[in-house]
């Protein structure tokens, strides 16, 4: 009777250990995003794509508003994110990114009615989008594009391929040339 129950505890032990789940970090690549998986939760960088988009709509579209509204949105998703989520390998590079993004988007909360200061502050925030989905991928198609004025290079990223500068809004000559398709 007690091998049978050394067996039987020993049977249990083997099983529940074969079952539990891998501890190692798995990409998962879904129709809306790119998520890095462990057992207990998910990173994925599609909230912050979303939200960096319709700021770049909102300020081609000039609509302080909106601009107020989605910034804000985009500051709550920035600092909801896990670094510790993501691959190892990478989450120095991501906390970078947050914290960088984090501080520039309460720039263009705090200047609200003021276009220029919000426009030099999104320039940031675009470059780190650009390093967040080279470092992380993208689910979507995304394109960037580049104006050059004033010899300073202002890069964007859009989800459309014609030029919609979010530097100079809807009214102004446009002014941008797609220089890179980002895809998974």
């Amino acid at each position: 009777m007690k091998k049978i129950k050394i067996w039987v505890f020993a049977t249990v032990a083997l099983i529940t250990t074969a079952c539990q789940s891998p501890t190692s970090k798995d990409k998962i690549v879904t129709k809306d995003s790119i998520e890095y998986k462990d057992a207990s939760a998910v990173f994925t960088t599609a909230s912050m794509v979303e939200s960096y988009l319709q700021l770049g709509t909102a300020l081609y579209n000039r609509d302080e508003a909106k601009i107020a509204t989605v910034a804000t949105t985009f500051a709550q998703v920035l600092t909801q994110q896990r670094p510790e989520l993501a691959p190892t390998s990478s989450q120095e590079n991501l906390k970078d990114i947050l914290e960088n993004s984090t501080e520039n988007i309460q720039h263009i909360i705090a200047s609200k009615g003021d276009l220029s200061h919000q426009v030099e502050h999104y320039q940031i925030v675009s470059q780190d989008m650009y390093d967040l989905i080279k470092l992380f991928g993208t689910a979507q198609e995304l394109y960037k594009f580049e104006c050059k004025r004033d010899n300073k290079p202002n890069i964007w990223l859009s989800n459309f391929k014609e030029v919609q500068n979010p530097y100079l809004g809807e009214n102004q000559q446009p002014c941008g040339e797609l220089i890179e398709t980002l895809k998974q």
